[in-house]
């Protein structure tokens, strides 16, 4: 399924939460693949989006800690689709390749495409090189 995807589609899996021992839906943004391995954004529920927001916030009024916000963890964008406003997209694991991809929900804005963009660019230390490389060529 994986090349019928264009960069900034949503598309969902569904997966085994431990914690209450069912499956529930969780959305990614495909990015690229390569053969077997396929490279996606995991999108964060609201409540965890709320929670890194928080945690991004405190960590920046603390000198102390602030070399924290440039780790891996926070690595992500804040979505402007309509259908995703207070989420944000993670960066962090791109290279998941989640298996039994469901349906492609819808495509990301113009904005949050280029945000991805510019974000795995910036920061591109944090990711595998055939990924930039690919993102430089869009």
């Amino acid at each position: 399924m994986a090349n019928l995807m264009f960069f900034g589609d949503i598309f969902y899996v569904y997966e085994y939460d431990e914690n209450c021992g069912e499956n529930h839906k969780v959305e990614y943004v495909y990015l690229y693949d390569i053969g077997d391995l396929m490279y996606c954004a995991k999108i964060l529920n609201k409540s965890d989006s709320s929670l890194c927001r928080s945690t991004y916030n405190k960590l920046s009024n603390n000198p102390n800690k602030k070399h924290l916000l440039e780790s891996i963890a926070f690595c992500y964008v804040e979505l402007d689709t309509k259908e995703y406003k207070d989420r944000i997209v993670h960066l962090a694991k791109t290279d998941q390749n989640p298996k039994n991809c469901g349906n492609i929900v819808i495509r990301l804005n113009d904005r949050d495409i280029q945000d991805i963009k510019d974000v795995i660019l910036e920061r591109s230390r944090f990711f595998d090189q055939v990924l930039v490389d690919y993102i430089k060529e869009l």
